[in-house]
């Protein structure tokens, strides 16, 4: 879960840096919680 929080941080800092656009970092988010749910079940 730490990890899964230092990535979304990561994207977070994209997002705010203009690096990548809100739909960029809402679709990179969403697939790593996925992941993470897929791995939990």
């Amino acid at each position: 879960m730490e990890k899964l929080e230092k990535e979304l941080g990561e994207w977070k800092q994209l997002l705010d840096t203009g690096e990548i656009d809100e739909e960029t970092y809402n679709q990179e988010t969403s697939k790593l919680i996925e992941k993470v749910k897929r791995k939990n079940a």
